[in-house]
């Protein structure tokens, strides 16, 4: 986890051809340090990373993270 001075946007903009995907109004994860993803209430996902932090991913992120995991695969 970091803490940046650039807004999301703009770190979002630099990171998105590569492993990076924005999942929530405040965070971006690497998809490469992805264990696993599992649905919950109201459309929502909930990605556990390899150091077993658990993410929300807010269901108007949901596409854009099930589009790059099927691209890197």
């Amino acid at each position: 986890m970091y803490e940046c001075v650039q807004r999301l946007w703009e770190i979002e903009e630099q990171l998105k051809h590569i492993n990076f995907q924005r999942i929530s109004k405040n965070c971006i994860i690497n998809i490469y340090k992805l264990v696993s993803v599992r649905p919950i209430i109201n459309y929502k996902l909930e990605a556990t990373l390899e150091n077993g932090e658990k993410l929300i991913v807010n269901r108007n992120y949901v596409m854009l993270l099930k589009q790059k995991i099927n691209e890197q695969e």
